[in-house]
Order: structure tokens, then C-alpha cells, then sequence
């Protein structure tokens, strides 16, 4: 298995570490405006019935594809009005912040248009392609010192807080491992589709990453990963050992070809003499016999989503850093590169 250090032999344009400041906008009073780039699964079916739920907002404009398509979102979830062009989104001075949910292969380009156009962006996973698209990114938040949120939402989770808590004094490094029944390889999908949608790997392993770093606490300095099977196009199942400064240590298992009833995510975290789990964002064992529990699984959209318009609002920092979320991309281009990927 070869290891490889974050950030050896990177490019001039490679993001530095530490992780950079948090960026900032002014603040905002009255309601704040938002627009909705793309309207596909995920964001008619978590994304917008969240913001649907969210008071303080101002709900302009909805982009879609097609126009049909924009109409039937728009009516659907309460936007003013709708469109196919994003252009006139990041034109209009009463949108304040933009969601991008469209296909993977235009995330970076439109982040960047909308921060050089002064909006607070929320930006979906991944944040790129590739380094040189995540770069092209990370610039224009320093350049126009704007505001952008990605959607890692698992550190909101109610599961994830409660654990990094409960390690929050730990004085030994950490270890985390974590698996993922992904089960098989959907065909088909533009996902999976290299050039569009990047395949699972970074399209998916993104939310993994960042969620052990946020338990960790540090940025990762390397990554040694491998992938199963001869052909990672048709089998992207991928083991990958990531390693922090202090020692900590994060094992992600994301598996194709794992059982489709086992749990889909479960992930365990041991320091200090104590040890914690959680499985699937339903249940979690914390040290000393504690767990949290809900009735529905709680992934942290909404509180992602909460905190991220907050912001805005008053103009503090993203709740996800810059140096956070170019790491997180790193490590996966560094694992799927290693573990024999495109």
C-alpha cells in the first residue's frame, strides 16, 4: 500500500496549510434572498424542503435545466420565480445567497461566478473535479473575500457532535474507522461518469473524509489508500488510511460489494482508554454508557443548513474553513490516484 503526504510535490496554486482564515461578508438585515441552482434528487428531496422550513428567507429564484422543470420546482417549494439561465441569478441584486446543487462538473466554475459576483455561496460536494478546479475555487474565496459553505453536513449531526464532545479533552491520538455499505456500482447514472459527475469516490468519500477531520481536529498530512478488484471503473470499493499530525488515525472502508442490509454508515472512534460508536446516524454509544438516539436519522442536514444561513446573516465566517474543505479534496484525489483510480 504506498503512502503519500498531503501537499508533497503540490503545485505553486495548492492551498496552504494551516487551514486558511474563515472568509467573511457583511452582514444582512431583513430577509435574506436565495437562489437554487439545479433541482435534482437531493435537493428536492432534502436541500429545498429544508429551506422550505427555514423563516428569515426570501426565496427568489429557482434554476433548472429545462423550463418546465424550473416551473413545477419553483411552485413547488415557493420560489417567486424560475429560470434556466444562472447568469440572471448572480445578476440580481436581491439574491444574497446561492445554493449550487447541479451536476458535479460545473460546482467549480459557478462557485466562482457567484463569489465574483458578491454572493454567499453553499456549494455542494465535491468542490471540483479535480485540484486545479478546487484551486480555482479556493482563490476566489480569497480574492473577493466571500463567503462559501460546503455541504459536508455529517459534522452537524446531532451523533457527531456528541462524539467529538466526548473527546474533546483527549490528551493520546485518535483512531477512527468507518465503513460504508455502499453496495454495487450504479450504471447508468452521469455520477458515476467520470468527466461528469467524478464517480463515488470523490463524488461521496468527500463527506467521510470531512467528517474525520472534524472529529479529529487537524488537517490530514497523508493518505495511503487501495482498491479492490483489478478494474476500480466497474468496482470503485476503496480502502483508505488517512493520518494527522498528532498521530490520530482514519480508516475509511467504502465497499460496493458489502452487504446492502447491513447499516449503511458506521463508524467507531477510540482514545484515551474510551470508545464510542454510531451507526448510521440513528443510534450512538458514548463513553460511560451514554447514547443518542432519535426517531429519525439525523445526518445534520438541517443544521447545516441552519448555521450556514445564520452566517450570512450576521456575516461571521463559514462554519466549514477553506483549509478544511481543500484538504478533504486532496485526500480523495491523493486515495483514488493511489488506489488505482483515473
Amino acid at each position: 500500500m504506498r503512502r503519500r503526504s498531503i501537499g508533497a510535490g503540490a503545485s505553486r496554486s495548492a492551498v496552504p496549510h494551516p487551514p486558511a482564515a474563515p472568509s467573511r461578508a457583511s452582514a444582512r438585515t431583513g430577509d435574506l434572498g436565495v437562489a437554487f441552482l439545479g433541482a435534482g434528487n437531493y435537493a428536492k428531496g432534502v436541500l429545498l424542503p429544508i429551506l422550505e422550513k427555514t423563516k428569515g428567507l426570501s426565496k427568489r429564484t429557482i434554476v433548472t435545466a429545462t423550463g418546465p422543470s424550473a416551473k413545477r420546482t419553483a411552485e413547488r417549494f415557493g420560489f417567486s420565480t424560475c429560470g434556466t439561465d444562472p447568469a440572471a441569478v448572480l445578476a440580481d441584486p436581491s439574491v444574497g445567497l446561492v445554493f449550487i446543487a447541479t451536476r458535479h462538473d460545473s460546482h467549480a466554475a459557478l462557485a466562482v461566478e457567484a463569489l465574483r459576483a458578491g454572493k454567499a455561496v453553499w456549494l455542494e460536494k465535491p468542490v471540483g473535479l479535480t485540484l486545479e478546479e478546487v484551486d480555482s475555487v479556493r482563490r476566489a474565496v480569497k480574492e473577493t473575500n466571500g463567503f462559501l459553505m460546503v455541504g459536508y453536513n455529517r459534522r452537524f449531526s446531532s451523533h457527531a457532535r456528541a462524539i467529538r464532545e466526548a473527546f474533546a479533552k483527549r490528551s493520546g491520538p485518535m483512531a477512527i474507522q468507518y465503513v460504508i455499505a455502499a453496495g454495487p456500482t450504479p450504471g447508468g447514472t452521469w455520477l458515476t461518469d467520470p468527466k461528469t459527475g467524478g464517480g463515488r469516490i470523490v463524488g461521496e468519500v468527500c463527506h467521510f473524509v470531512d467528517l474525520c477531520t472534524y472529529l479529529v481536529g487537524q488537517i490530514p498530512n497523508g493518505v495511503q489508500a487501495r482498491a479492490l478488484g483489478r478494474d476500480p471503473e466497474a468496482d470503485d470499493s476503496t480502502m483508505a488510511l488517512i493520518s494527522y499530525p498528532d498521530g490520530s488515525t482514519a480508516s475509511i472502508s467504502y465497499l460496493a460489494n458489502a452487504s446492502t442490509e447491513l447499516p449503511k454508515e458506521r463508524f467507531e472512534v477510540h482514545a484515551d482508554g474510551k470508545s464510542a460508536s454510531c451507526d448510521n446516524y440513528r443510534v450512538t454509544a458514548l463513553p460511560g454508557g451514554k447514547k443518542v438516539k432519535g426517531v429519525n436519522q439525523d445526518k445534520g442536514q438541517a443544521e447545516a443548513v441552519r448555521v450556514t444561513v445564520e452566517a450570512v446573516r450576521k456575516g461571521t465566517g463559514s462554519p466549514i474553513s477553506v483549509g478544511e474543505w481543500v484538504s478533504t479534496s486532496r485526500v480523495l484525489f491523493e486515495a483514488f490516484r493511489l488506489g488505482g483510480g483515473a
